[in-house]
This record gives C-alpha cells, sequence and structure tokens, in this order.
C-alpha cells in the first residue's frame, strides 16, 4: 500500500479502504458483498457474503499485504499475511462452493494507492519478493505454468464492438428495474451500469448503506455530489472499450445529445420507459416509501422534468435504435404531451426555457 490519497470532501470512518483477495470471473465489483469472492480489507476485517470479520490487523502506507491460496486439499484455504507475518487461515472452502469455476485476484480501493507483484513484468522480467513469504511453497502468480492458468474475460477489441444503452423516463417509471434484467439477460455482455444508485450502493461501509453512517442530511448531500459529478462518469466511460447503460433520467432533448455523443463509433441504443399514469403513480409511491425516504423525489423536480420532457423522433442520427418498453411510441407521445401540458400550466419549466433563450442568444 503506497499511500493515502487527496480527497476534497469530508472525511469518515469509510474515506480510504482497499480490499484484497479472490474472486470468481463474473462477481462483483464489491468484493466479498456478493458472489463467490473472499477479502481481506485495510480495517482488519475479513469478508465473504457480506458478513465481515476481524481477522488480522489493520494496514496502511508502506505495509505489504500478501495474499494466498492454498487448493492442495480437500477444502482450498485463503490466507494473508502481512509484512511477512502469516495471519493464518481466513477460509476453508469446500471445493464445491467453487461451482467449477476458476478464480481471480481481485483489488478494490477507495481513495488509495497502491502497487501489485505478481512476481513478473509485462515483459517477464523477475520481480524480487517485498517481503517474506509465509511459507516457500507458494508460487507467485505471474510464475505459475500458463497451462494451469486460466484467461478472464477479454476487452472487447474495437468500439464498433460496443454498445450504449440510455435510459430515458421519469424517477421511479421502472428504468433500473428494466436495466438489470437486460444485464441479466445479456451478462455475457458485461454491462457497466451507471447511476447515483448505483454508486451509493458502491459507497458502503463494511457491507452497510453508508446513509446508515453518516446521518440523512449529509447523506442528502453526498446523493446530491455525486448526481452533480456524473457527467464526468459518463465522460470517462466514453473514453472505454466496455457496454455502457446509462441509467438516469435524461428527459431534456440537450441531455440526450450531450451525453450520447462522446460514444461516437459504438451501437447507441435509446430505451424508453414510460408507463400508465395509474403505474406510474404506484411505482412512484413504492420508491418513496424505500429507504425510509432517500429514493423519494421531490414534486417539484418531477414537474419540472414533465414539463421538458422530450422524445427523440424516430429514426434520430444520434441512436441507431430507439426501443419503447411498456407503452409503444404513439400512447407514449401522448403521455408526454400530457405531461408537457400539465406542468407548464402550472407554471412549470420557465427556467429552462430562459436557460435555452439566452444559449442560443449568445
Amino acid at each position: 500500500m503506497v499511500e493515502s490519497m487527496k480527497i476534497w470532501v469530508q472525511k469518515d470512518e469509510a474515506s480510504f479502504d482497499v480490499r484484497i483477495g479472490w474472486s470468481s470471473d463474473d462477481s462483483p465489483l464489491m468484493l466479498g458483498e456478493s458472489g463467490i469472492g473472499w477479502g481481506y480489507s485495510s480495517s482488519g476485517k475479513k469478508v465473504f457474503g457480506n458478513i465481515f470479520e476481524d481477522y488480522g490487523a489493520a494496514f496502511e502506507k508502506n505495509d505489504v499485504i500478501g495474499s494466498f491460496v492454498d487448493f492442495t486439499g480437500d477444502q482450498v484455504i485463503m490466507s494473508w499475511s502481512k509484512n511477512g507475518e502469516d495471519l493464518g487461515p481466513a477460509f476453508q472452502i469446500p471445493k464445491s462452493e467453487l461451482l467449477n469455476k476458476d478464480i481471480f485476484p481481485h483489488i478494490i480501493s477507495r481513495n488509495v494507492k497502491f502497487e501489485v507483484n505478481f512476481g513478473l513484468t509485462s515483459t517477464g522480467t523477475a520481480i524480487d519478493s517485498w517481503s517474506s513469504p509465509p511459507s516457500p511453497v507458494f508460487t507467485k502468480l505471474g510464475c505459475v505454468p500458463s497451462s494451469q492458468r486460466s484467461r478472464g474475460a477479454p476487452r472487447i477489441i474495437t468500439r464498433e464492438d460496443c454498445t450504449l444503452v440510455m435510459m430515458v423516463g421519469l424517477p421511479a417509471s421502472g428504468k433500473t428495474t428494466w436495466a438489470r434484467n437486460f444485464m441479466q439477460q445479456n451478462s455475457e455482455k458485461r454491462f457497466n451500469l451507471l447511476s447515483t444508485e448505483e454508486f451509493m450502493k458502491k459507497m458502503t461501509v463494511n457491507g452497510e448503506s453508508r446513509q446508515l453512517h453518516c446521518g440523512k442530511l449529509r447523506y442528502e448531500h453526498l446523493v446530491q455530489r455525486i448526481t452533480r459529478n456524473m457527467q464526468d462518469v459518463v465522460r470517462v466511460a466514453s473514453c472505454r472499450r466496455r457496454n455502457i447503460i446509462i441509467d438516469q433520467t435524461n428527459v431534456y432533448e440537450n441531455a440526450q445529445k450531450r451525453k450520447c455523443r462522446p460514444f461516437t463509433g459504438m451501437e447507441k441504443r435509446m430505451v424508453v420507459v414510460i408507463p400508465s399514469d395509474e403505474v406510474f403513480r404506484q411505482r412512484r409511491e413504492k420508491q418513496s416509501s424505500e429507504e425510509a425516504g432517500a429514493r423519494s423525489i421531490p414534486e417539484e423536480a418531477v414537474m419540472e422534468m414533465k414539463a421538458n420532457f422530450s422524445l427523440a423522433k424516430e429514426g434520430d442520427e444520434n441512436f441507431n435504435e430507439i426501443v419503447f418498453t411498456e407503452l409503444g411510441r404513439e400512447e407514449a407521445e401522448k403521455v408526454v404531451a400530457e405531461y408537457n401540458r400539465d406542468a407548464k400550466e402550472k407554471g412549470y419549466g420557465k427556467k429552462y426555457e430562459k436557460r435555452r433563450e439566452y444559449f442560443a442568444q449568445s
């Protein structure tokens, strides 16, 4: 572990963390919190199945952590070391629990810079050990014969092979449910889901929601900061050869164009989720009751979105395909027209119109 990075937000107990261990190739990124994965955190806890337990000492800057896995017996034994000191077995796993899947080294970090030593450089030059291994029988991963190793999912070769899916719909319309079902049905494509909610789920504290550790007001402030920073996340994603789902409302015409523009060369698909009024009300009520109301969106914000809701025309040059998942295009256009009329009659939408007029004249 090299150092903790500078951050420009208020620090708390979970501002800095690194977790090292093993997981299957199809496990989620949050090591040990779900799927097939086991880890050891810089907090000194081990984790599997979202259960965090005391294991070894906490580690920090300049500490060298070794991660070891032993397949020789009837059980797979995972252990770690700190600066050459063996911390003992952390997990003894029946091989059947691996479900005949290979496991891979897995590291996640939060505002922490680290270096890794697999025994060889990318050019094949040997790297000396940074600390004494607890047992000489272990082989550095890079030195394991290639015949005994398995390859993870390969990176997508060209941008033309990548897909962008842009969700469009009001809060609680059903976008995230559709997106998650789509990801499950197309798991081999390994879609990356970009949304405020998804980022909050990755800001857990020992597997628990951050809301339980920072109070309601501070949590709401954190949600607002993440929402504002999502444009930077989308920009970075557009530079990667990955399959992406942007799960935001995206009801403003300029937002649709601005967000999809950097994904030049990719297959771009817009997915519009507009349910009937009755179904939408039911979904909003359900969302408002979840997480003690933390997911509730103010009515004023929803009305602003309704006033400015815009649907891309069939054959829009920015998208290769436009899909309507619930109401078809004809019915959806009627609903959106009613959204626009009702919200504008109640005085919403003027702020956006004035801003658009300003930029048109400048």
